[in-house]
């Protein structure tokens, strides 16, 4: 037998300890955030030994290595009115998708883990001009900027102070740059008027032209009803979302307001009214104080369809109505949604003896199936 030498004895200490020291497991989790309009949130980690893992500023991906196995939450701060979707990969493939700010799940040795957070928004600007046709740059603190012409709507955007910068026409004067808020989920309208022809272009009469103009454009009143519905088929006795609002497109505040909402009571039922409206009828009718320039008022409330409804069409119809819009088009102070009721097809006839044979042969789960088609 050998003798033990010291050196080998110190070998074998060394390689002991390296193994004692090296991690038990090597499974990994990378976090990664999406935005399309690049505004990301924070996360922390609390991983089994309870030791907080952060991010760093706001940061767009991290990878985490020499992880142990076990249970791992993740906590999402959004940016300010973002709706978090977060999907859990595992070596690949998707093992989980929730909407929210948290998810807790497992983590095994030596599995691989990507984490996808996206950001999504529901704030909608629509930039207009009189005349139409004009090119404008919008922009916001947080770094977007889109540029286009009028008119163009923008959807799926962050509450921030946004701020809209329209360019030259021939033979018009420059509009000053509209800023404006917008809140989270809101709709907001950018609306530029231009002075064309003759009058902004004349020395003599630029003054008083100006003047004119700019009284007339401070009173200028202009709105528009916004009107949807969830689908446009359904089952009687089904149910079904519908959305009315205002949008105010003009310059200045619009005071004492009255929306209806006309419906046929013999086939549609108010499932749920909405507070502060009123039903008289086979109207719902609410009374708004005032909605400021460019800003947006809704409400949403539910239907029941008849369960004795036959096949075809209903309606409902929304209308504006206040003293300062007698120059609006009447187009816009009035929408109609239709929705369509469906019923399921009948068998009848031939297919339905053939049922009644099938049905002293086949079992009653197979007949239903049959039914069901």
């Amino acid at each position: 037998m050998l003798p033990i030498t010291r050196s080998f004895l110190s070998s074998t200490i060394a390689l002991g300890a390296m193994l004692i020291a090296a991690p038990a497991f090597a499974a990994s989790i990378t976090i990664e955030q999406h935005s399309d309009v690049g505004v990301y949130g924070s996360w922390t980690i609390t991983p089994p030994t309870g030791n907080l893992i952060r991010s760093n500023s706001r940061e767009q991906r991290r990878t985490m290595s020499n992880l142990e196995e076990g249970m791992y939450t993740l906590r999402i701060t959004a940016p300010q009115g973002a709706t978090t979707t977060i999907r859990l990969l595992e070596n690949g493939t998707i093992r989980e998708s929730v909407t929210g700010n948290l998810l807790t799940f497992s983590l095994a040795a030596a599995s691989t883990v990507t984490v996808q957070v996206a950001y999504t928004y529901q704030g909608v600007i629509t930039v207009e001009s009189i005349p139409a046709g004009a090119p404008f740059e919008l922009s916001a603190h947080n770094g977007i900027r889109y540029t286009g012409v009028t008119p163009a709507t923008f959807r799926e955007l962050p509450p921030a102070y946004y701020s809209a910068n329209f360019g030259l026409r021939r033979g018009c004067t420059l509009p000053r740059p509209i800023k404006r808020d917008l809140g989270a989920n809101e709709e907001v309208v950018f609306l530029a008027e231009y002075r064309c022809g003759s009058s902004s272009s004349s020395p003599s009469s630029s003054s008083s032209s100006a003047l004119s103009t700019s009284s007339s454009s401070s009173v200028r009143t202009s709105a528009r009803v916004v009107h949807t519905i969830q689908q446009s088929e359904v089952l009687p006795g089904g149910l079904l979302r519908v959305t009315v609002g205002i949008v105010n497109t003009g310059r200045s505040t619009l005071r004492n307001l009255t929306l209806s909402e006309q419906f046929d009571a013999s086939l549609i039922a108010i499932e749920t009214l909405p507070a502060g409206a009123l039903q008289q009828g086979n109207y719902i009718i609410w009374t708004i104080p005032s909605i400021y320039a460019g800003q947006r008022w809704s409400e949403e409330f539910v239907i029941r369809i008849s369960a004795k409804a036959k096949p075809g069409t209903t309606s409902l119809t929304a209308r504006l109505a206040g003293d300062a819009l007698d120059g609006t088009p009447q187009d816009q102070l009035a929408s109609t949604v239709t929705v369509g009721v469906a019923t399921l097809p009948a068998t009848g006839g031939a297919f339905d003896v053939l049922l009644a044979f099938l049905g002293l042969l086949a079992p009653a789960p197979v007949l239903m199936a049959l039914r069901r088609r």
